[in-house]
């Protein structure tokens, strides 16, 4: 089986577009720095998913995106899973990155050539556990295509999905940075 943190490493590689999903109720503490750097570093464009709005007030939600833009690192899109237009939305946004920065463009190195998900626009879903990764996988695909639980740790390994004709998704677990879960132990 492939160490944990390679696993991420290939799914960014492999991946045109990141979604790092972000709980609504908790926007900065469901950021995930270690993550963050992995996707910096690898050049690809990646949107701040905030799921979950239907939870907090537009108020407090704007408050957190402020400081989240400040960091400038990426688009923000805010999603309800209830609210078809909010996927619709995120859709557009995963297309518009797209156009922008186009296809992943394979170079030197650990993940030369390696493309598992074959598609048009292949993107790469990831967060820390229980932010709603699954449920934005099954709105991407206005279907159920993954399990969804209330319960952290659903997901086990990656699994590719086919959101439509032209995207498929790379989920992963929910990621614990290891610095946080040594102090968890």
């Amino acid at each position: 089986m492939e160490p944990y943190w390679e696993s991420v490493e290939r799914i960014i590689a492999e991946s045109d577009v990141i979604l790092e999903i972000l709980d609504a109720r908790a926007v900065g503490i469901s950021r995930n720095e270690q993550l963050e750097k992995l996707i910096e570093k690898s050049g690809r464009p990646r949107i701040f998913v905030i799921n979950k709005t239907d939870l907090v007030s537009r108020k407090d939600l704007e408050k957190d995106v402020d400081l989240l833009k400040q960091y400038g690192h990426g688009e923000v899109a805010y999603v309800s899973c209830k609210s078809r237009s909010t996927v619709k939305e995120l859709l557009m946004k995963i297309k518009q990155m797209f156009a922008k920065y186009g296809k992943r463009v394979f170079t030197e190195g650990k993940h030369k050539k390696f493309r598992e998900a074959k598609a048009d626009i292949v993107v790469g879903i990831v967060g820390y556990p229980n932010v709603g990764k699954s449920s934005i996988i099954n709105a991407l695909s206005f279907k159920k295509k993954v399990q969804v639980s209330s319960k952290a740790g659903t997901t086990h390994g990656i699994h590719w999905i086919r959101a439509n004709d032209q995207i498929k998704l790379i989920d992963t677990p929910g990621v614990i940075p290891l610095k946080k879960w040594m102090r968890v132990i």
